[in-house]
């Protein structure tokens, strides 16, 4: 990524096409130039199957509108596996975070696992309410409630 992507509406930083993929220990994005449009670190689409083992999502925000991933699911199935990811939004003296992690077309099938190990910051929401049904998050606790399932989330105010 150079300085001039981070700013440009087009920018897509690691499209996913194929219909098997693993990463393992692999970063996405960088901390060290802004963002300030609605793009993407990776892009996933339709009818693959992801799996990230230990990945590093990194980006520098310089308004709310980045995203650390977009799923295009129009048709198919879609699934992606996150175990022990970690994504981190940093901003100017961590005023500023990002608006959802996770965006999708929500066309069709599609779901992100996240396992209890993975951790965000600098993130005001995991995923839109819209698309909230294509997010699935573990329970850390007994209950019956899906209100109360959680996951490590870390938060700027």
């Amino acid at each position: 990524m150079i300085a001039a992507q981070g700013g440009h509406a087009s920018y897509n930083g690691f499209n996913i096409t194929g219909e098997e993929n693993y990463f393992k220990g692999c970063t996405f994005g960088t901390s060290t130039i802004g963002r300030d449009e609605v793009t993407p670190n990776v892009t996933v689409n339709d009818t693959a199957r992801v799996v990230f083992d230990d990945c590093l999502f990194l980006l520098f925000a310089d308004d709310a509108d980045p995203t650390f991933m977009n799923v295009v699911n129009d048709a198919g199935t879609t699934e992606i596996f996150l175990n022990n990811c970690k994504f981190l939004a940093l901003s100017s003296n961590m005023a500023t975070a990002i608006t959802v992690a996770f965006t999708t077309s929500a066309g069709s099938t599609c779901t992100i696992i996240l396992d209890p190990n993975c951790s965000f910051t600098g993130v005001t929401n995991l995923i839109s309410a819209s698309d909230d049904v294509h997010l699935y998050i573990p329970r850390t606790f007994s209950t019956t409630t899906d209100t109360e399932a959680c996951v490590t989330v870390l938060m700027t105010t």
